[in-house]
């Protein structure tokens, strides 16, 4: 007569795969320690746009630990910005007045002033000539 053992029962299910004498044993992957102390990564920081009556509905703007949060003015062309440190107190509230950008001319530039490339070949191959003719006319001395 054999006696259940509920602990000999567990040692055969993990061996043999739950129960299924049939089934090859289950092998689990040694634990590999990682070189290095352990890399947590950094959660990037969010930003939500959102629309707040005047300065006072952006004040009041309650921002979540280790957010940043731009609020639109929608009485004003009025941005606000305002983070949050880890515990969630505000530590920057900022105000920018959003203006349209107007079209900034083209400088003219006087064509004038500068030389043409022709301009230029023909001063420098004048030049080579001028150097030339003043050695030549040098050596035959």
């Amino acid at each position: 007569m054999e006696i259940d053992n509920p602990y000999s029962r567990t040692v055969r299910q993990q061996a043999y795969g739950y129960g299924y004498p049939n089934n090859p044993p289950y092998y689990q992957q040694p634990y590999q320690a990682t070189a290095g102390p352990s890399q947590v990564p950094m959660q990037a920081p969010s930003v939500n746009v959102v629309w707040v009556q005047g300065i006072e509905g952006a004040k009041a703007y309650p921002v979540l630990p280790n957010q940043e949060v731009m609020l639109m003015d929608s009485e004003a062309p009025v941005l606000y910005t305002k983070k949050a440190d880890g515990s969630g107190k505000p530590i920057e509230f900022e105000i920018y007045d959003l203006v349209p950008r107007k079209e900034e001319p083209q400088p003219s530039v006087d064509m004038s002033e500068y030389a043409k490339i022709s301009d230029i070949q023909s001063m420098v191959n004048r030049l080579i000539d001028e150097r030339f003719d003043a050695f030549t006319s040098s050596g035959k001395k």
